[in-house]
């Protein structure tokens, strides 16, 4: 179910700001859980054993293993896969 609002005459700038802070965390926080759920699926698909997603959060893959587990969403967009990989091995991601 969606909920639908009108922003109030003269708070347009300050909605967008919110809106706009709102989206760039989603963003992340979506980056953030491919990278954890690539972890899961590389363990399980080429170690064979079961992790769960806490500990999934402090491994480290590289980018020739995170290519391995491409997500369904984003099959057939190798390059954008390739991109998001790129993200997580940049020293902004490790902070």
């Amino acid at each position: 179910m969606h909920d639908f609002y009108r922003c109030a005459p003269g708070y347009e700038a300050r909605a967008n700001q919110v809106a706009n802070k709102a989206c760039y965390k989603l963003v992340k926080d979506m980056h953030y859980k491919a990278c954890i759920q690539a972890n899961v699926r590389y363990i399980a698909d080429y170690e064979k054993r079961s992790i769960k997603k806490g500990p999934a959060r402090e491994i480290y893959l590289r980018p020739d293993q995170y290519a391995r587990v491409i997500q369904n969403w984003c099959a057939g967009k190798a390059e954008c896969w390739a991109m998001m990989v790129d993200k997580w091995m940049s020293e902004e991601w490790a902070r």
